[in-house]
């Protein structure tokens, strides 16, 4: 069965996801991001992925593929807090 699960993400994250899952989006819950995945319930192959965030004007290091999944405002009245997720690859 497919589904879209919820996966807790933080400045470097790496989870175990069923084989073939697609990052979907990401949205804030209890605070905190979360990567949306749509997975096969089915798929009993696990693949290790890697997520990094950069918040704005920080430097994406030379070398390593990224893949764009999504920005999150997590600002509050005190502080501007955007991140942008990246899927990362040659780390």
């Amino acid at each position: 069965m497919r589904r879209v699960c919820a996966y807790p993400l933080y400045e470097y994250a790496t989870l175990e996801l069923p084989a073939g899952a697609k990052a979907l989006s990401i949205r804030v819950r209890y605070g905190a991001p979360y990567l949306m995945a749509l997975v096969d319930d089915a798929e009993e192959r696990k693949e290790i992925r890697h997520f990094v965030c950069f918040m704005d004007d920080e430097e994406i290091p030379q070398g390593v593929r990224v893949e764009y999944v999504a920005t999150v405002d997590l600002s509050s009245r005190d502080a501007a807090h955007r991140y942008h997720f990246f899927e990362v690859w040659d780390l």
